[in-house]
């Protein structure tokens, strides 16, 4: 369960900052990546920059008809970056 202090640090799983593969997932998957990058990453750069790279990757996959994070591969990761690339 999500403390009132936990709420007054993080935005709400539904905010619009959250990728839509998440926010579909449910809220937990969208409270477990809001904890990944406020608890795991300490430094706030780190986690700006890794936080918009998922976020780039995540809209990515939506643009070639993901629709479920579950369904995100490895493979994507690499197409991404190769795209990039060209």
């Amino acid at each position: 369960m999500v403390t009132s202090a936990a709420t007054e640090i993080l935005p709400l799983p539904s905010s619009p900052e959250l990728p839509t593969l998440i926010t579909q997932a449910g809220q937990k998957a969208a409270w477990r990546f809001l904890e990944f990058f406020t608890v795991n990453i300490r430094n706030k750069n780190t986690r700006a920059a890794y936080g918009q790279a998922a976020g780039a990757f995540l809209r990515w996959c939506e643009g070639r008809g993901i629709s479920r994070i579950e369904d995100v591969q490895p493979v994507h990761n690499g197409r991404i970056y190769r795209a990039a690339a060209r």
